[in-house]
Parts: structure tokens; sequence; C-alpha cells
């Protein structure tokens, strides 16, 4: 299943389509237009469930009169409707995946913070790292979020944690120094760059 939107340069981008593709069924299917404008670059979540139901979590700056703020809104298959699940205050978010009924968003301008939705009732929270650095990526380990981390300091390492939600602590569990596998730096980083559309690609209802 994979999500598409439309990029016909000649459309507005208020009148936007998404579209669901099942490659093996050769199938397209159209989803129901936004009521809100989502811009040029909406980031997008797409959570696959059993059969051909789905979801999509869309997260856009939306612009009110002199109000500027990100918007986080729901499509459910098995409703046919969206609703908005929260608004905050302008962030910049770079990706977002899917886990366990929250999803997590990866933040440009907030470097030790991850932001928190919960799909069912909008509610809103950050989880504080100072794990977090330039080149990390968040992904799914388990059903856990997880942060992999390539360092480039004085070593260069790889590290994975993983969050306990519950308890609200990581736990940092594979640390691989980089200084002596020369060479297999790339192929490393390629991997969890993988890894992490894999965990876009394959989240699951609970």
């Amino acid at each position: 299943m994979l999500l598409l939107r439309d990029a016909d340069r000649n459309t507005n981008v208020g009148e936007k389509w998404y579209y669901i593709c099942y490659p093996l069924r050769s199938f397209t299917q159209k989803i129901p237009q936004p009521v809100l404008n989502h811009g040029e670059n909406p980031k997008v979540i797409l959570i696959a469930a059993t059969g051909s139901e789905f979801q999509v979590v869309c997260a856009f700056t939306q612009r009110r009169f002199h109000l500027i703020s990100t918007c986080f809104e729901l499509f459910d298959s098995e409703i046919k409707k969206r609703r908005v699940l929260q608004r905050v205050q302008e962030i910049k978010v770079e990706y977002g995946i899917y886990c366990q009924g929250i999803t997590y968003w990866m933040l440009t301008n907030e470097p030790n913070k991850i932001l928190a939705v919960d799909i069912k009732n909008g509610e809103v929270s950050y989880i504080h790292t100072a794990l977090l650095e330039r080149s990390s990526l968040i992904a799914l380990l388990n059903k856990q979020l997880a942060i992999i981390n390539i360092t480039h300091h004085d070593e260069e390492s790889f590290k994975l944690y993983t969050y306990d939600r519950e308890n609200e602590s990581w736990e940092c569990l594979y640390t691989i120094d980089l200084s002596s596998c020369y060479g297999f730096f790339h192929p490393l980083r390629l991997l969890c760059h993988n890894t992490n559309l894999g965990a876009v690609a394959e989240g699951k209802f609970h």
C-alpha cells in the first residue's frame, strides 16, 4: 500500500488530491479532498491496517489571519472522514512515524524534543531527550520508539536507543565503534535510512 499526492504543477495547492495505491492489485483509490489547505509540502504518515482499511495523518502549516500554526489532521478510511487532531504553535516537522496509537514527529527547530500526537484523542506531548544529534533518526524497533545515532565527533560510533513510554526513559541497546570499520560507515547509514522508511510504511493498528 502506497500513499501518493497530486504533483501537477498546474493544480492549485489547495486542490491537490491524495491517492492510495495497491501495486499488487493495480488499483488506485482517491481519498476525499482535505477541507484545509495542506500546502506544498505536508508531512504524512500512512497507517496500514488489515484488509483495505487505513488511516492517514498529515502535518502541515496553517495560516489564519496573522496566526501561523502547525495542524495535524487524520483521515480514517473506515468512516471516510477527516478530523483535525490538534493545532500547535508553529513548529518545523521533518518527518513522522507511527507506533501503537501514537504518531511521533522529528522536529528541525527543536533539537532535543520529539513531538507525540495521540491519534485517538489528539493529546500532544513532548519527549525530551539529549540523545538527539544532527544526524539522528527516529525509527521503530519491536513496537518501540527508537533513536539511531551516528556520531561524527572524536570517534565515529553507531548507537541505538529504545524508549520506554511507561517509565519515560531511554535504554541503549547497541553501541558499535565505527573507527575500526573502514568502508562500513556509509552502508550502515543507508541501512538506517531504510529502517526508518520501512517503519513508516509498515505501521499497524493496535
